[in-house]
Protein backbone atom coordinates (compact mmCIF):
# COMPACT_ATOMS: atom_id res chain seq x y z
CA UNK A 1 0.00 0.00 0.00
CA UNK A 2 1.54 2.96 -1.22
CA UNK A 3 2.10 5.79 1.41
CA UNK A 4 2.00 3.50 4.27
CA UNK A 5 3.69 3.82 7.57
CA UNK A 6 3.68 1.69 10.67
CA UNK A 7 1.86 2.97 13.69
CA UNK A 8 3.32 5.85 15.80
CA UNK A 9 5.43 4.40 19.11
CA UNK A 10 3.00 7.60 20.62
CA UNK A 11 0.43 5.72 20.59
CA UNK A 12 1.93 2.16 22.45
CA UNK A 13 3.32 4.45 25.41
CA UNK A 14 -0.34 6.22 25.44
CA UNK A 15 -1.80 2.79 25.90
CA UNK A 16 0.74 1.68 28.39
CA UNK A 17 0.30 4.95 30.30
CA UNK A 18 -3.65 4.08 30.58
CA UNK A 19 -3.61 0.69 31.27
CA UNK A 20 -0.82 0.80 34.41
CA UNK A 21 -2.30 3.95 35.56
CA UNK A 22 -6.00 2.66 35.28
CA UNK A 23 -4.94 -0.37 36.98
CA UNK A 24 -2.99 2.04 39.72
CA UNK A 25 -5.97 4.11 40.51
CA UNK A 26 -8.55 1.09 40.56
CA UNK A 27 -6.41 -0.61 42.79
CA UNK A 28 -6.65 2.32 44.67
CA UNK A 29 -10.13 3.51 44.47
CA UNK A 30 -11.36 0.17 45.28
CA UNK A 31 -9.51 -0.38 48.12
CA UNK A 32 -7.80 -3.53 46.78
CA UNK A 33 -4.38 -2.31 47.66
CA UNK A 34 -3.94 -0.48 50.72
CA UNK A 35 -2.18 2.60 49.54
CA UNK A 36 0.25 3.89 46.68
CA UNK A 37 3.21 2.40 47.97
CA UNK A 38 2.47 -1.13 47.24
CA UNK A 39 2.18 -0.04 43.83
CA UNK A 40 5.78 0.18 42.40
CA UNK A 41 5.49 -2.97 40.27
CA UNK A 42 3.82 -1.29 37.72
CA UNK A 43 6.73 0.92 37.57
CA UNK A 44 8.67 -3.12 36.54
CA UNK A 45 5.87 -3.66 34.31
CA UNK A 46 6.11 -0.34 32.24
CA UNK A 47 9.93 -0.57 31.57
CA UNK A 48 9.27 -4.39 30.80
CA UNK A 49 6.32 -3.32 28.38
CA UNK A 50 9.11 -1.04 26.74
CA UNK A 51 11.91 -3.58 26.41
CA UNK A 52 9.27 -6.36 25.48
CA UNK A 53 7.73 -3.37 22.45
CA UNK A 54 11.67 -2.66 21.44
CA UNK A 55 12.50 -5.80 21.16
CA UNK A 56 9.13 -6.71 19.14
CA UNK A 57 9.15 -3.84 16.76
CA UNK A 58 13.15 -3.47 16.39
CA UNK A 59 15.37 -5.50 15.23
CA UNK A 60 17.27 -5.86 18.59
CA UNK A 61 18.56 -8.81 20.27
CA UNK A 62 16.43 -11.25 22.20
CA UNK A 63 17.89 -10.50 25.47
CA UNK A 64 15.14 -7.21 25.03
CA UNK A 65 12.16 -9.55 24.72
CA UNK A 66 13.47 -12.30 27.72
CA UNK A 67 14.12 -8.89 29.71
CA UNK A 68 10.92 -7.52 29.03
CA UNK A 69 8.70 -10.27 29.56
CA UNK A 70 10.73 -11.27 32.68
CA UNK A 71 9.93 -7.66 33.76
CA UNK A 72 6.07 -8.17 33.14
CA UNK A 73 5.63 -11.26 34.68
CA UNK A 74 7.79 -10.34 37.47
CA UNK A 75 5.25 -7.36 38.09
CA UNK A 76 2.49 -9.40 37.93
CA UNK A 77 3.85 -12.10 40.60
CA UNK A 78 5.23 -8.71 42.50
CA UNK A 79 1.24 -7.21 42.54
CA UNK A 80 0.02 -10.75 43.53
CA UNK A 81 2.41 -11.06 46.64
CA UNK A 82 1.10 -7.46 47.40
CA UNK A 83 -2.53 -8.83 47.85
CA UNK A 84 -1.32 -12.22 49.71
CA UNK A 85 1.19 -10.43 51.68
CA UNK A 86 3.59 -13.47 51.47
CA UNK A 87 7.22 -12.98 52.73
CA UNK A 88 10.02 -13.49 50.28
CA UNK A 89 10.82 -16.33 51.73
CA UNK A 90 7.86 -18.14 50.46
CA UNK A 91 7.30 -16.86 47.00
CA UNK A 92 10.89 -16.87 45.43
CA UNK A 93 11.01 -19.60 43.47
CA UNK A 94 8.41 -18.44 41.32
CA UNK A 95 11.05 -16.04 39.92
CA UNK A 96 12.59 -19.37 38.64
CA UNK A 97 9.57 -19.70 37.05
CA UNK A 98 9.25 -16.57 35.79
CA UNK A 99 12.76 -16.71 33.87
CA UNK A 100 11.95 -19.84 32.47
CA UNK A 101 8.59 -19.10 30.79
CA UNK A 102 10.34 -15.72 30.00
CA UNK A 103 13.26 -17.55 27.94
CA UNK A 104 10.17 -19.02 25.77
CA UNK A 105 9.40 -15.92 24.05
CA UNK A 106 12.43 -15.01 22.25
CA UNK A 107 12.82 -18.86 21.04
CA UNK A 108 9.11 -18.52 19.34
CA UNK A 109 9.85 -15.00 18.02
CA UNK A 110 12.96 -15.92 16.62
CA UNK A 111 11.76 -19.76 14.95
CA UNK A 112 7.72 -18.98 15.35
CA UNK A 113 7.89 -22.50 16.93
CA UNK A 114 8.81 -23.91 19.82
CA UNK A 115 12.91 -25.43 19.66
CA UNK A 116 14.44 -27.53 22.22
CA UNK A 117 17.33 -25.29 22.46
CA UNK A 118 14.82 -22.86 24.19
CA UNK A 119 12.18 -25.20 25.50
CA UNK A 120 15.08 -27.52 27.57
CA UNK A 121 16.41 -24.94 29.78
CA UNK A 122 12.73 -22.96 30.31
CA UNK A 123 10.92 -26.59 31.34
CA UNK A 124 13.91 -26.92 33.72
CA UNK A 125 13.46 -23.64 35.20
CA UNK A 126 9.79 -23.82 35.59
CA UNK A 127 9.41 -27.16 36.99
CA UNK A 128 12.43 -25.89 39.60
CA UNK A 129 10.48 -23.38 40.70
CA UNK A 130 7.81 -25.29 41.46
CA UNK A 131 9.82 -28.06 42.76
CA UNK A 132 11.25 -25.68 45.53
CA UNK A 133 7.83 -23.80 45.59
CA UNK A 134 6.34 -26.53 47.18
CA UNK A 135 8.85 -26.89 50.12
CA UNK A 136 8.77 -22.53 50.16
CA UNK A 137 4.72 -23.09 50.71
CA UNK A 138 5.07 -25.90 53.19
CA UNK A 139 3.31 -28.44 50.75
CA UNK A 140 6.29 -30.94 51.22
CA UNK A 141 6.22 -30.52 55.10
CA UNK A 142 10.47 -32.02 55.86
CA UNK A 143 13.10 -30.11 54.83
CA UNK A 144 14.88 -29.84 51.11
CA UNK A 145 18.39 -31.81 52.90
CA UNK A 146 16.45 -34.23 54.14
CA UNK A 147 14.37 -34.75 50.62
CA UNK A 148 17.52 -34.78 48.94
CA UNK A 149 19.31 -37.17 51.08
CA UNK A 150 16.22 -39.71 50.70
CA UNK A 151 15.34 -39.41 47.38
CA UNK A 152 18.23 -38.47 45.52
CA UNK A 153 17.88 -41.36 43.45
CA UNK A 154 15.19 -40.05 41.50
CA UNK A 155 17.07 -37.77 39.26
CA UNK A 156 19.46 -40.88 38.25
CA UNK A 157 16.24 -42.19 37.11
CA UNK A 158 15.09 -39.05 35.57
CA UNK A 159 18.12 -38.33 33.76
CA UNK A 160 17.78 -41.88 32.40
CA UNK A 161 14.58 -41.58 31.18
CA UNK A 162 15.15 -38.17 29.16
CA UNK A 163 18.28 -40.14 27.36
CA UNK A 164 15.62 -42.98 26.79
CA UNK A 165 13.24 -40.36 25.30
CA UNK A 166 16.06 -38.62 22.97
CA UNK A 167 17.56 -41.63 21.87
CA UNK A 168 13.63 -43.15 21.02
CA UNK A 169 12.87 -39.75 19.01
CA UNK A 170 16.57 -39.84 17.59
CA UNK A 171 15.98 -43.32 15.87
CA UNK A 172 12.44 -42.14 15.05
CA UNK A 173 13.73 -39.36 13.05
CA UNK A 174 16.43 -41.34 11.34
CA UNK A 175 14.05 -43.82 10.12
CA UNK A 176 11.57 -40.85 8.64
CA UNK A 177 14.42 -39.74 6.57
CA UNK A 178 15.99 -42.73 5.45
CA UNK A 179 12.44 -44.01 4.12
CA UNK A 180 12.38 -40.78 2.09
CA UNK A 181 13.11 -41.24 -1.71
CA UNK A 182 16.06 -39.48 -3.02
CA UNK A 183 17.56 -39.85 0.64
Amino acid sequence: MRGSRPPKDSIFVLAVVLVLGGTALLFLTTGAMPGPSRLWPLGVAAAGSAMLYLGATRSLASAWLFTGTAFILSAILLIVRGFLEWPLSWYWPLFMVVLGLSSLVPGWRRYRRLRAAYLVPALSFVVLGFFFALFSFDVIRFSFRRFFSEWWPVFLITAGLVLLTLHLLNRARFARSSERPGT
